[in-house]
């Protein structure tokens, strides 16, 4: 949400705003803006637009520089990324990456009609059974869980970028997905 620097600047210098209810929208926003000036890097966030906050003579390094807003300004865009994968999620990824895949491709060779949706369903149950038991051994949490999800989905999106009907059909792929469907299947299709 765009706030404009006349709002701004009243809630600041805390300019009568009538606040009729604890959650109406200016007094919010003073409680915010309180906040921030406590902090002082949002204090020359809000600077960076332009407010003087302090007043003359303003304070050594303030108002900040126009790089300084500059990289203040990447720096909120740009979250750092930090790896808060536990353990036993990476643990999980690593072992669930060539089943996630084989699974994806089961399902593009069922789809280009190279063999049956029971077949495929051989290799979707088995898929489940094996990340299901392995997910309860490691204790995954709820949010581990969505981040299964997710890791599948690319997985599945790479694998069809990668293959095509024609490039499965008597292909190895298809000989080896054949051997584990016997596998998994005990020979029973």
């Amino acid at each position: 949400m765009e706030i404009s620097k006349a709002v701004l600047i009243a809630v600041i210098t805390c300019m009568p705003i009538k606040a009729l209810a604890q959650d109406d929208p200016a007094a919010r926003l003073r409680e915010q803006l309180s906040a921030a000036l406590k902090d002082p890097e949002k204090v020359k966030l809000i600077e960076c637009t332009g407010v003087k906050v302090y007043q003359d003579p303003q304070p050594v390094g303030h108002p900040p520089s126009k790089a300084e807003c500059e990289f203040l300004s990447q720096k909120t865009k740009t979250p750092e990324t930090v790896d808060t994968k536990s353990a036993a999620l990476k643990e999980f990824e690593s072992k669930m990456e060539s089943p996630q895949r084989n699974v994806s491709l089961a399902y593009f060779v069922s789809m280009c009609g190279l063999r049956s949706d029971g077949w495929y369903d051989a290799f979707q149950l088995a898929y489940q059974r094996y990340s299901t038991e392995l997910a309860n051994r490691l204790h995954l949490s709820a949010t581990d869980l969505k981040a299964i999800d997710e890791q599948g989905d690319k997985v599945f999106d790479k694998t069809h970028s990668e293959v095509t009907c024609a490039s499965l059909r008597n292909s190895a792929i298809l000989d080896q997905l054949d051997s584990m469907n016997r596998v998994v299947t005990g020979g029973y299709h």
